[in-house]
């Protein structure tokens, strides 16, 4: 039998009856050592119900298609999903989240690293039982997450504050490292060394605003002590770091209970998921290896016992199950590359490369740019104005590669620099510097960052805040350890090709175009099949909160193409309800849309419509299509009555366990060249889908997204819609 470790449990024959059988009862003794090293032994009674018969030929049906109304037989593929991982989930070092499992072992490179802050990297794979053109696949692939260093919490949090000694944290903390602790144990588990040598564990609710030699609480008898003192009378035991607030691990919602940081352990197996810029590099290097690489990883973890050893398994042999461990083999094929137009070269094709270079390019439409402003978030004494490393030279040459690739703009004017301002105040005040200097409203502003950290409290994300949604203000950031800025700033390499990448963003953000689609002279279109009337492509995707709060929001964001070129998008911004994937208010967006698309093209509606769907998963097929299909049709129906222009509808998922690995013709780094697609195979057994790699491989291994297409009224060939 196999089990998922929570409430089920799925056997190969009935081996415990069937529905009219009574619940059997089993006795269960354990007996084990607790963490305070005292003896456990407990009695249990476990009850077995029989819950249903899931007929798993319903699988072997939907692949060969013998019932053309029959939906995923989803029970079926959740059984064979807690099969494969039954045997895996039971071990002690393996924790399972979700549909990834992740190995805690500390002394292998390969499965552990440690990461700065008191956090440390799992690794371990995510699985998937897939229907296929093949049969049924069983689709694996190499997954890391960071959970938090296991140990003294006062070690621990003498990482997270970058200190090497924790004797360090005796001076107590001031305002920002008690912020920072606040953020780490707060909903942390802990094991609690109670001072007459036993060990509870205990959830920490709060931390104190007050050194624990200065958090007073109330005795039974009416005297005030403080946590120190109270440890120091009662128990003998004289803290060691008095300055360290103490930690509240009440129940929910009762007396508080203060306990001491030194008397307490972090327990192993909790996930972090919020993660500094130093963390997140250290996890990209830990996941983000190459193909081959990969590939050896994913075939031990088939083979090697001690990591998934799956045709070992005695469930997988009980249902009968047997596995290819070899990767599978099918064929691609490598799409023509688009022919990209400018004003100046007239034609570039970007070949297998998947990149090309922008210092010599001319944009097709430069934006103009007549009032704009620089600030700085870097303290003045880090920087200089003149030299290689300068600001102003910095400033010259983007100015002058903005020029160059055919924007037109002046030197921006200089925002004051007052440490005491908030960033809202700074943008504001070079705001009001561009509008004194050039006469007119300020159209963007640049804004110069030590480094680029797109966290939730980082100087980025806090002024794009500020600009995006206080002011309403155009902001560029560049961040001086890339642009070669600064006082102690290495000569800046590549700052012409660095300059081209920021004046591509800034064209774009001011309403010009970067590039257009060629026509092919052997099919003259910009884009196959629609390409020969006025059309739309629409793009969507729901961003959810990582908390479970119900009043935190889901954002929705939906991007619209108006022009031929493809090069100039419109877009809303749409707050709806928590973990919502159904975008709510598609009929109304889409309805601006259309307008906006009709003002912008002189009266003209377009005659066709495209629309990718990112971040929809299988079992959220159904709804999404059947609201927001809809959301289009009666958008067109209320612009226009029998305006009723064909729709392809395609779903574009990437958090999938597919890898693709050539078998030749790798790029540089190991990957299938960019224009790679998989239509056969792999793909499933009877829909319109795809594998397409579309960009070149700069890091680690590419991931291909999966194309679905759920409605195509357009007349789309597999060929032209790749």
């Amino acid at each position: 039998w196999a089990s998922d470790w929570g409430k089920n449990i799925y056997a190969a024959t009935a081996f415990l009856g069937s529905g009219n059988d009574e619940p059997h009862t089993f006795t269960v003794r354990t007996q084990y050592t607790a963490p305070d090293g005292s003896a456990v032994d407990k009695t249990w009674s476990v009850v077995i119900s029989y819950a249903a018969t899931v007929d798993l030929g319903a699988l072997s049906r939907y692949i060969q298609g013998s019932d053309a109304g029959e939906d995923v037989p989803r029970s079926a593929i959740q059984v064979l999903e807690v099969v494969m991982r039954s045997g895996v989930s039971a071990r002690e070092n393996v924790m399972v989240i979700g549909s990834s499992v992740f190995f805690n072992v500390p002394n292998d490179r390969n499965l552990h690293m440690q990461l700065p802050g008191g956090v440390e990297a799992w690794a371990g794979y995510r699985q998937a039982v897939k229907p296929c053109q093949f049969g049924l696949s069983f689709n694996i692939d190499l997954a890391a997450t960071a959970f938090l260093t296991s140990g003294p919490l006062v070690q621990v949090l003498a990482s997270v504050l970058g200190m090497r000694d924790p004797n360090q944290l005796k001076e107590g903390l001031n305002s920002r490292a008690m912020r920072a602790v606040k953020d780490t144990v707060k909903g942390m588990r802990v094991a609690y060394r109670c001072p007459n040598g036993t060990s509870r564990n205990k959830l920490i609710r709060d931390v104190g605003h007050q050194p624990a030699s200065q958090t007073m609480f109330k005795l039974d008898d009416g005297r005030q002590v403080s946590v120190a003192q109270y440890y120091s009378v009662t128990y003998k035991v004289n803290l060691r770091f008095p300055a360290l607030p103490p930690l509240n691990v009440s129940s929910q919602g009762g007396r508080k209970v203060w306990v001491p940081m030194e008397l307490c352990d972090v327990a192993p197996g909790q996930r972090r998921r919020m993660l500094n810029e130093q963390q997140t590099t250290g996890m990209l290097q830990f996941a983000g290896v190459g193909p081959a690489e990969r590939g050896k990883y994913l075939q031990d973890v088939m083979a090697r016992k001690e990591l998934g050893g799956f045709s070992e398994d005695p469930a997988v042999k009980a249902f009968g199950i047997q596995i290819e461990t070899q990767m599978s083999t099918v064929d691609a094929r490598i799409l023509n590359p688009p022919l990209l137009a400018y004003q100046r070269p007239e034609a570039i094709t970007p070949g297998t490369r998947g990149s090309w270079n922008l210092r010599d390019v001319v944009f097709p439409a430069g934006s103009v740019i007549e009032s704009w402003a620089f600030t700085s978030l870097v303290d003045p004494q880090y920087l200089v104005n003149d030299g290689p490393t300068g600001t102003n030279t910095f400033l010259n040459d983007l100015v002058g590669m903005c020029n160059k690739t055919g924007l037109k703009c002046p030197m921006p004017a200089m925002g004051p620099w007052d440490p005491r301002h908030s960033y809202e105040q700074r943008l504001a005040a070079a705001r009001d510097a561009a509008k004194k200097q050039f006469g007119k409203e300020c159209q963007m502003v640049l804004v110069l960052l030590e480094r680029k950290m797109t966290s939730g409290e980082s100087p980025y994300a806090l002024l794009k805040q500020a600009g995006d949604s206080a002011l309403g203000l155009r902001t560029q950031c560049f961040a001086a350890d890339k642009a070669g800025i600064g006082r102690n700033a290495r000569p800046p390499k590549g700052r012409l090709q660095y300059c081209a990448n920021v004046a591509m963003k800034i064209n774009t953000k001011m309403g010009g175009v970067n590039v257009k689609l060629l026509d092919d002279p052997t099919q003259p279109k910009v884009v196959p099949v629609v390409g020969t009337v006025p059309f739309m492509v629409f793009g969507a995707d729901v961003t959810h909160p990582t908390s479970f709060h119900p009043d935190d929001p889901s954002i929705a964001a939906v991007t619209a193409s108006y022009d031929r070129t493809l090069g100039r998008y419109m877009s809303r911004v749409l707050r709806q309800g928590h973990r919502q994937e159904v975008i709510g208010a598609m009929q109304e967006v889409v309805m601006e849309m259309l307008k906006e698309f009709h003002r912008r093209n002189n009266g003209r509606k377009p005659q066709a419509l495209i629309y990718y769907r990112d971040g929809v998963a299988d079992s959220q097929f159904p709804a999404v299509l059947e609201h927001e299909y809809t959301a289009f049709r009666k958008a067109c129906y209320a612009l226009e009555e029998g305006y009723c222009p064909p729709i392809t509808f395609v779903v574009v998922q990437k958090r999938h366990n597919t890898r693709l690995f050539p078998t030749e013709g790798a790029d540089r780094s190991g990957n299938c060249l960019p224009g790679t697609v998989v239509d056969s195979g792999i793909c499933h057994p009877t829909q319109f889908d795809f594998f397409l790699n579309s960009h070149a491989g700069l890091q680690g291994h590419n991931k291909p997204a999966h194309y679905h297409v759920l409605v195509d009224e357009n007349g789309f060939s597999a060929d032209s819609l790749q």
